[in-house]
């Protein structure tokens, strides 16, 4: 990769002041380089948010969170976006099931643009750091002392909450000195409520039931893109009746299926669909009247029987609770 040369590198105070433990999430996320003079120009007509997030750097790269939607307004693809500090480049950081077909998307509404996009999966991987914890005996890393300070390309805050940790890319050759599994940090990002990637945002789901709103996702002042009628009517008109919510998932043995209908034990009536679930926790896709608003019903997986307690996050707008 021709620009590998201009990537920058993050300085060791400021990164082993913030972070306990680092998740390379190699298996479930890739890196894809978008170049070229008119790069910002071109994501600002295919994604949900806004790409002066991008241009506002403030002596720091920026990143932002975004989905890119069908014609119908309906959910194709979720991503992180990072800038790094006065470049003329971002990587997108996508699902590794979509990567190939965000990229022949891309490549389609890129003709006769000044933009370039490459698969750079091979020269850098997208990771994760968990947050440190005042109670925690975890050892925070230091990149000097691993001899890789220069192998990162972009680590700042996750755009999505400050809770999450931060996000971003190095370079192959970085190797940290504390790494954390996979599955703490699906975990850690379940427990928050926030769902990531095709198989817990599945494909024609409407962006604002999955929270896009208040996880500084989409911009309703920006001018027009892909989908962004059905997005500005029914932020403007509709309620938002569903909501993906974090739950505890009661099971001693067997974790129930994704995508199982959860139903009101009593009544037999379906309330939502199970979106996700790791080590006792999951996403549930669920009507928020229904679930809220009766204290005390048992709920359970249509299927496997297994109890299921959603909850509100801590950071969710107080108002959602109410909508029906």
């Amino acid at each position: 990769l021709m620009r590998i040369g201009g990537w920058n590198a993050l300085s060791k105070r400021y990164y082993s002041s913030q972070c306990a433990s680092m998740v390379c999430l190699d298996d479930i996320r890739e890196a894809v380089s978008v170049s070229g003079r008119d790069v910002l120009e071109f994501l600002q007509n295919l994604v949900t948010n806004d790409t002066a997030v991008l241009s506002n750097q403030r002596g720091k790269g920026q990143s932002m969170y975004c989905h890119m939607l069908s014609s119908k307004g309906r959910f194709v693809y979720d991503l992180l976006v990072y800038r790094p500090k006065d470049a003329d480049h971002v990587i997108i950081d996508v699902s590794s099931k979509e990567k190939e077909r965000l990229m022949k998307t891309m490549k389609m509404y890129s003709l006769r643009k000044g933009v370039h996009i490459d698969d750079v999966s091979s020269e850098m991987g997208v990771w994760a750091g968990l947050p440190s914890s005042s109670s925690s005996s975890s050892v925070v890393m230091d990149v000097e002392d691993s001899g890789h300070e220069t192998s990162c390309v972009f680590f700042e805050e996750d755009p999505r909450l400050k809770v999450l940790g931060r996000r971003g890319v190095f370079m192959r050759d970085y190797q940290p000195l504390e790494r954390a599994p996979v599955s703490e940090y699906t975990v850690h990002r379940i427990k928050q409520g926030i769902a990531e990637g095709p198989d817990e945002i599945p494909e024609g789901s409407v962006p604002l039931e999955y929270n896009i709103d208040a996880l500084h996702g989409i911009s309703f002042e920006k001018g027009c893109y892909i989908g962004q009628e059905l997005m500005a009517r029914t932020h403007y008109t509709g309620q938002i009746r569903k909501r993906l919510v974090p739950c505890v998932v009661k099971s001693d043995d067997t974790a129930p299926d994704r995508g199982e209908d959860i139903v009101d034990d009593a009544s037999g009536k379906s309330v939502g669909t199970l979106r996700a679930c790791e080590n006792g926790v999951g996403l549930a896709h669920v009507r928020i009247a229904r679930v809220f608003s009766s204290p005390g019903q048992t709920l359970k997986t249509a299927e496997s029987g297994v109890v299921v307690e959603p909850y509100v996050p801590e950071w969710w707008p107080k108002e959602w609770t109410s909508e029906s």
